[in-house]
């Protein structure tokens, strides 16, 4: 969990795509809070996975879908939080969930949300999620950031990014602080 701006969608992106590429004919499930979401940012945001995906690794891109398949035979398939049932039955390798904080809103669904998801994840020998939020008080945000063994946490502040990020956004957030 790290501040806006921190990367996290950039660090997702470029961990999904390269396991993607390196694990041929593996399902990736993607779940963002909103369509909108999965598409404007996890899939063609400036961040997203079709800008990290090289032109030669996609083999085609179903906007309506929100699928996205690599020349590999590898598929990443998005979903969103606004819509938990779509997530029952699918399975995957891997799974990115992106803003998981955001997924409470409006519905307060982000435990169903997770635990279809979760169900989800049981191809392979050693299925793995990664989870990017921007941190907010939610029970399920709470959970996960507990420690425990076999979990990595990393958190950051957006400060941590500053050589990234134009001085005019550090000067629009300073009215925050």
């Amino acid at each position: 969990s790290a501040g806006r701006g921190f990367g996290k969608t950039k660090m997702a992106a470029e961990d999904t795509g390269w396991w993607g590429w390196q694990n041929p004919n593996s399902i990736i499930h993607v779940v963002a809070p909103t369509q909108n979401d999965l598409r404007g940012v996890c899939f063609e945001g400036q961040s997203g996975l079709m800008g990290i995906i090289p032109a030669e690794c996609r083999a085609d891109y179903n906007r309506t879908f929100g699928e996205i398949r690599l020349t590999n035979g590898t598929i990443i398939r998005g979903f969103s939080a606004e819509k938990p049932d779509r997530l029952r039955g699918p399975q995957c390798h891997r799974l990115w969930g992106d803003e998981l904080a955001a997924w409470d809103k409006p519905a307060g669904k982000a435990r169903e949300v997770f635990d279809m998801a979760m169900f989800g994840l049981r191809l392979g020998p050693l299925p793995r999620v990664m989870w990017t939020t921007t941190p907010k008080p939610i029970e399920l945000v709470r959970k996960l950031t507990a420690p425990k063994a076999g979990r990595v946490l990393v958190r950051g502040s957006t400060y941590d990014n500053k050589a990234n990020l134009p001085q005019s956004f550090f000067d629009q957030i300073a009215s925050f602080e």
